[in-house]
């Protein structure tokens, strides 16, 4: 728990730094995007003045031109036209207005302006004297001499005028080229940014799933240290506490937790003492199972001996009652000794090592089903098998698997409905999960109420007169399943027949050939 604290401690400082990377370098991009915006802004309105301002110039430059003032100027003067002067008058007029509107725009050209300013007006005098010498009648020649008009200056007035707008142009547009050198500079200093603010969002975001994960951690230790307090923490005399960690005598959690530890690590130590001592009791247990089925063998052994010498003994075949009495007595001392050997099959399946090897299931299966067609050839009985696809190999023991089919049909023959053949089906299915195979037979059935009873000991459906066997055969397939790590199920219906499903894990790793010595051995062990 102290190191989760510590780790936890160390993400949130982790967290706060990188929070202020990140809080750092949004300021210094937010500062850059600004000033680069105002530049742009500037530049754009900058742009916007230049373009007003040419336009003003060239109207300046298109009314005082010759298409214009100076074509009505000489064309009032030599036509004697007071029509044409005055609309040469207003094209000045218009002139001196778009003058006006550029030195608005851009009120340090206003210098640059005041000399063609003093032109036009200097034109308009002109224009206005002429108006009146032809209307006093005064001949064309000498109006033309008196107002003669002088183009030179406006020329060269204009000619200043576009080289101070022309500048200014050249000026934004070294402006404009150090910004997209300055942009260029950056943006390459921006993918560097870019890379740290995604490293910094993803450190961040590594950082806060640790969090979460240290914090999950943390809880479940709570919860894990409440519940071993809840079970473990009692008092010196064994009464349970009546609180929680307040109310134990210590106070810190890391003592809390080593009190706690070592009692627990006390009782597995007692839990693995007591599994020794079973290890110990069930191997004794085996042992006298064995020795006690074979003493009890034998007096059944002497018994059946005797029942044999007195039904040999003269006269014994005239009397009916003896011979059906020890036909009785033979029969019951037949049916102890199926369950003694029964007795001992089950507990040797329990505990025998097991000889795994590779195993061909669907090639064992046909063979167990050879052998029990024997048996099934004398009722009409028959065995069906279908695989799909053919069945993967398997990691068991064969004789214990040949065993479990071996019992299964039997299981099927023995319980088979009277005037119906045994009909048996087995179907198997390989997945990668493992091999599933379905025994399926038309017999008497059960009611589904006992599909979990049927696999223990002794336990039987019908009467002991009806059937015969020992009601161990089932119990023995499912010790024999569960060892190989598998699953048995059954499911019945009355009348009209069972079907028990087995589910074996695949093949692993193909184990080791053993080698005969040690085969022999762990054979003679389990005799």
């Amino acid at each position: 728990m102290v190191q989760t604290r510590n780790a936890i401690e160390r993400t949130l400082l982790a967290l706060m730094l990188l929070g202020i990377g990140l809080f750092v370098a949004a300021i210094y991009v937010a500062y850059h995007s600004l000033r680069e915006e105002g530049a742009l802004k500037d530049i754009d309105t900058a742009q916007s003045a230049i373009v007003s301002e040419l336009a003003a110039f060239s109207k300046i430059q298109r009314e005082i031109g010759y298409t214009r003032f100076i074509h009505n100027f000489k064309n009032g003067v030599l036509r004697r036209d007071e029509g044409k002067l005055r609309l040469a008058q207003k094209n000045l007029e218009s002139a001196l207005a778009a003058l006006d509107d550029l030195v608005a725009l851009n009120p340090g050209l206003k210098l640059h302006t005041e000399q063609l300013r003093q032109t036009l007006d200097l034109y308009h005098s002109n224009a206005y004297f002429a108006i009146r010498l032809i209307s006093s009648g005064i001949p064309t020649d000498e109006v033309d001499r008196a107002v003669k008009i002088d183009d030179g200056p406006a020329a060269a007035d204009l000619k200043a005028l576009f080289e101070a707008i022309y500048r200014e142009r050249l000026a934004l547009q070294e402006k404009l080229q150090a910004l997209v050198e300055d942009r260029r500079h950056h943006a390459e200093f921006d993918v560097v940014k870019a890379g740290a603010m995604l490293l910094f969002a993803v450190a961040l975001g590594w950082l806060l799933l640790a969090m979460r994960l240290r914090v999950k951690a943390l809880h479940a230790a709570q919860d894990g240290l409440a519940r071993i307090e809840a079970k473990f923490a009692t008092h010196e005399d064994g009464a349970p506490a009546p609180g929680g960690f307040e109310n134990m005598p210590f106070r810190n959690v890391e003592d809390r937790i080593g009190q706690l530890t070592a009692r627990i690590e006390a009782q597995q130590r007692e839990l693995l003492t007591h599994a020794d001592g079973l290890s110990t009791a069930n191997e004794e247990l085996e042992r006298f199972a064995y020795v006690a089925s074979h003493d009890l063998q034998e007096p059944l052994r002497k018994i059946q001996s005797n029942i044999d010498l007195i039904g040999l003994r003269e006269g014994a075949a005239d009397d009916p009652d003896l011979t059906a009495r020890l036909d009785r007595i033979a029969r019951a001392a037949g049916q102890m000794r199926q369950l003694i050997r029964d007795l001992l099959e089950y507990s040797r399946r329990g505990s025998r090592p097991m000889n795994k090897g590779r195993i061909e299931l669907h090639a064992l299966i046909e063979d167990c089903a050879a052998l029990a067609q024997e048996n099934l050839d004398t009722v009409d009985g028959r065995i069906t098998i279908e695989f799909i696809p053919p069945l993967s190999e398997i990691d068991g023991d064969p004789s214990m698997l040949s065993q479990v089919f071996a019992n299964l049909f039997e299981n099927a023959q023995k319980y088979a409905r009277a005037g119906y053949p045994p009909d048996i089906t087995v179907r198997g299915i390989a997945d990668p999960d493992g091999v599933t195979i379905t025994v399926t037979d038309n017999g008497i059935g059960f009611d589904e109420k006992y599909a979990g009873e049927i696999f223990k000991p002794f336990v039987r459906l019908h009467r002991r007169g009806e059937r015969g066997g020992s009601g161990v055969g089932l119990s023995i397939v499912k010790r024999i399943i569960e060892r190989h790590g598998g699953t048995i199920t059954a499911r019945g219906v009355p009348d009209r027949g069972a079907e028990f499903t087995i589910h074996l894990p695949p093949a692993t790793e193909r184990p080791e050939e053993m080698p005969v010595e040690e085969e022999g051995r762990l054979h003679a062990e389990a005799v």
